[in-house]
């Protein structure tokens, strides 16, 4: 089971279906050294077989996610645009290195006069509000609240209007989202969303302005079954959103296999069209 909100079914789709996977099936199947898999090539008939060497799920889960590149940035000088993805904003407790990422970027970004920036957030596993609150500052141009409420004294400077960073950017936002942007995701994006701040587009989003959070987690005696239980709910400062979907793109992209195994980034190809256009 892959938890979403309400009635989005795009996390389920292809969050629960690749991300997870993974992770998923050793635990309710087999945790085996090989798996021997017979598979389809996309546009053919006939059935192929190979054997792949499965991995240690502890020694590479939990450790990826923070070393495999969490966080980068592309500079294209010919269309005047900086591609910035970001897969998580949970730095395990450091959000020092990430404000240093952000600050060298958009100062570079304002250095440059660069017009157009496009943020990858597709299958952003959420993390820390204060590192989302962060970059929210790099992207609005007035004083802006993150929460709507004091959730905590970590996060009581979030319910309080955040002050533009010195050197925000004031061009063309493109944030690009999917079903697998979750928790802290939603929160951004619903602000980006409700105050114009730029274009999204994708799919929707896995999340929305409001979540669970504040965890606990326990073994229930008689099933063995263990459950995570949300004792918090974290709201950001919007109104007139719909808690039971997920943030809804501007421009929906619809996802195609045909594309996504021929390695073609409809998205991304997408708003560099729109790039392209604007520069005319």
């Amino acid at each position: 089971y892959v938890s979403s909100n309400g009635l989005n079914n795009t996390a389920s789709k292809r969050f629960g279906a690749g991300k997870m996977f993974e992770l998923l099936y050793p635990k309710f199947f087999e945790d085996v050294k090989n798996y021997k898999i017979k598979f389809k090539v996309f546009g053919s008939d006939s059935i192929m077989e190979k054997e792949l060497e499965a991995y240690d799920l502890k020694a590479i889960w939990g450790p990826r996610m923070l070393t495999q590149d969490p966080y980068r940035v592309e500079f294209k000088p010919d269309c005047g645009t900086a591609i910035i993805r970001i897969k998580t904003f949970y730095f395990n407790g450091n959000n020092k290195p990430f404000f240093q990422f952000l600050e060298e970027v958009f100062v570079r970004i304002k250095k440059d006069k660069i017009k157009n920036v496009i943020i990858d957030l597709r299958a952003n596993s959420g993390g820390d509000p204060v590192a989302a609150g962060r970059l929210f500052s790099y992207l609005i141009s007035k004083p802006l609240r993150y929460f709507a409420d004091v959730y905590s004294k970590e996060y009581a400077h979030l319910a309080e209007p955040i002050q533009p960073a010195v050197h925000h950017f004031n061009g063309n936002l493109y944030v690009i989202i999917d079903g697998g942007g979750v928790s802290t995701a939603g929160h951004l994006v619903s602000l980006i969303k409700y105050h114009k701040t730029g274009m999204l587009v994708g799919s929707e989003l896995g999340s929305t302005f409001t979540c669970n959070d504040n965890c606990i987690i326990k073994p229930l005696s008689h099933t063995g079954l263990t459950v995570k239980i949300a004792r918090s709910t974290f709201t950001t400062a919007v109104s007139g959103m719909k808690a039971d979907r997920g943030v809804m793109p501007d421009y929906p992209i619809p996802f195609s296999i045909k594309d996504f195994t021929n390695g073609i980034d409809s998205e991304m190809e997408f708003i560099l069209k729109i790039i392209e256009q604007r520069n005319k």
